[in-house]
């Protein structure tokens, strides 16, 4: 477990200035790390296989390392090519927005508004990376291997969220977002890695409606792809219960155990369902409270495992690993000699 800071400003004058609101610290393990890496990357309806995703997670260990209790740059990163430090800083400001979206307001479903899966009307509206439905949340992720995100891509992703005045998903009554946030990731702190949480106050006059269901299908589709690549993963599968919440588990390979809480599993990968008209946000919803209600007496719960080897999203997705996974996980030829199934064409 490593701490990475977290620094909240009310306004991009603030950040501007660097007149925060509170600076504090957020515990983020190697396994929350490796459970949000491995949500990252599905986009336009096309399946990311299984060598794909692991790129998505391998990238992240192999930029970051975990030193005396906080996570700093490798030279993978450091020293990279300038596109590809972009590229990284991307994952990593996307990552950023996860992370704290999870442990800061604590939001189960993240839903990615530019995948043009979800059919967003109007289609060439400008809109911020994610929407968060239980606080009614918009959010613009931005990266930086710098020790902080330049103030003209503040502002521009402070644009991004004004345009939007209104979200329509579930009715033909729109909601108007609450809560408006640009969450960055840079090194700060001596090089270490730092969330910066900056609220743009402002609203702008766009609505902007799509399909609660379908986005909810997508959310999870990949997760569930992933446990059923193969008839022979479902016979593999297992029923285990972490912490009082059941899964549907799967071995990726000899370290990395991936896992969907078992109802929303059977929900989501029944043969019989047609995910654009089946699958009900509010069922969805329904389980997830549950799972929130559970992971909130954590530290009254014990078990047998040790927490630091496991991260259970209030989403019901669970990755179990440990620290050597880590240090293998950098290193991509480990993972072709270790993976427990061939890859799919």
């Amino acid at each position: 477990m490593a701490k990475v800071s977290y620094r909240a400003y009310a306004s991009i004058k603030d950040y501007e200035n660097d007149n925060s609101l509170s600076i504090a610290s957020l515990s983020v393990s190697y396994p929350d790390l490796a459970r949000h890496s491995l949500t990252m990357g599905h986009y336009l309806g096309h399946p990311v296989s299984l060598l794909g995703r692991l790129s998505y997670l391998c990238t992240i260990f192999a930029s970051l390392e975990r030193n005396r209790g906080r996570y700093r740059t490798r030279p993978f990163y450091s020293n990279a090519e300038p596109s590809f430090k972009t590229d990284i800083s991307f994952k990593l400001g996307m990552l950023a927005a996860r992370i704290v979206s999870e442990k800061v307001y604590k939001t189960s479903l993240l839903l990615h508004l530019t995948d043009p899966r979800l059919s967003i009307s109007p289609h060439n509206a400008s809109r911020p990376d994610y929407f968060a439905p239980e606080n009614n949340m918009l959010i613009e992720a931005k990266g930086t291997v710098l020790n902080r995100v330049s103030l003209s891509k503040a502002k521009k992703a402070k644009r991004q969220l004004q345009t939007i005045g209104s979200v329509t998903y579930e009715s033909n009554q729109p909601v108007f977002p609450k809560v408006r946030k640009v969450i960055c990731s840079c090194f700060a702190d001596s090089d270490c890695l730092t969330y910066c949480d900056i609220d743009p106050v402002e609203t702008g006059d766009t609505d902007i409606s799509f399909d609660i269901n379908r986005a909810t299908y997508l959310y999870y589709s990949d997760w569930i792809r992933l446990l059923s690549t193969h008839s022979t993963n479902i016979e593999k599968a297992k029923r285990e219960t972490y912490c009082g919440i059941t899964y549907t588990t799967f071995n990726l390979s000899p370290l990395l155990k991936v896992g969907i809480q078992e109802r929303l599993f059977d929900l989501l990968s029944s043969e019989s369902i047609q995910p654009e008209k089946s699958i009900e946000y509010r069922s969805v919803q329904n389980i997830v409270g549950e799972i929130k209600v559970k992971l909130a007496d954590l530290p009254h719960t014990k078990d047998i495992r040790n927490e630091s080897s496991i991260s259970q999203g209030l989403d019901g997705l669970l990755v179990e690993t440990s620290d050597s996974f880590a240090k293998k996980a950098s290193e991509i030829s480990y993972w072709l000699e270790s993976l427990s199934f061939n890859f799919p064409e």
